[in-house]
């Protein structure tokens, strides 16, 4: 065997370090270092790339990954991915039945077929920005202090546990079946108006005759 031809087959796939990318330039194009006297040219990475959907993770200097030059000509090639290493680790929860995505900030998107759990655990503001969001769930738990901006309709039974407080007035009206408000506790008010009778178990407070003494 030639020379020559052991050089373009050891040239076919090669191990290497990153040295230079062009991220900033929102380019998936990096230089690698693939032996002591050889870098690469700037080669694409391999990414999901299609017209149906575009996926792009960044590449930095310093990874470890593997570079494919068809042929083995030496100026033209692909970077495969990266490589895990002993400063590149798996990370921490991978199993057969777990897949994870981890950032360096500490978010962990994880889905486990197992327990059939998907979480995701981000440090910081999750922004969803849609037309229309469906959420149909058995049940659904919601933990934090939320605030909510526009009308709120709800089709179904609402049990508040705490207090409800009203900045701009409380509007409530009876249903075909439900037949008003009804209040088991104490009630205080500033002022009530009613355009109807109010009444307590004595009977009609509206329009009782006060025993023909005159109301103050």
């Amino acid at each position: 065997m030639s020379a020559e031809l052991e050089r373009l087959i050891a040239n076919l796939v090669q191990f290497g370090t990153v040295t230079d990318t062009k991220i900033a330039d929102g380019k998936m194009l990096a230089r690698v270092k693939v032996d002591d006297e050889r870098v690469t040219d700037f080669f694409p990475m391999l990414s999901k790339n299609n017209s149906f959907t575009k996926k792009a993770s960044p590449i930095r200097v310093g990874e470890q990954v593997v570079v494919l030059c068809p042929g083995g000509v030496g100026n033209v090639g692909v970077i495969l991915g990266s490589i895990y290493n002993s400063k590149n680790k798996e990370p921490e929860g991978l199993s057969n039945k777990r897949e994870i995505t981890t950032f360096e900030d500490g978010t962990v998107i994880f889905y486990d077929s197992d327990s059939k759990t998907l979480d995701i655990n981000a440090v910081g503001l999750i922004n969803i920005v849609c037309k229309e969001a469906k959420v149909k769930a058995d049940t659904t738990y919601i933990e934090s202090t939320s605030t909510h901006k526009g009308d709120v309709t709800i089709d179904g039974k609402l049990i508040v546990k705490d207090l409800i407080s009203g900045q701009n007035g409380i509007t409530i009206s009876g249903g075909a079946t439900t037949g008003g408000a009804s209040f088991d506790c104490n009630i205080s008010a500033k002022d009530i108006t009613s355009s109807g009778t109010i009444r307590d178990s004595k009977g009609d407070l509206t329009n009782h005759s006060n025993n023909g003494y005159t109301r103050d």
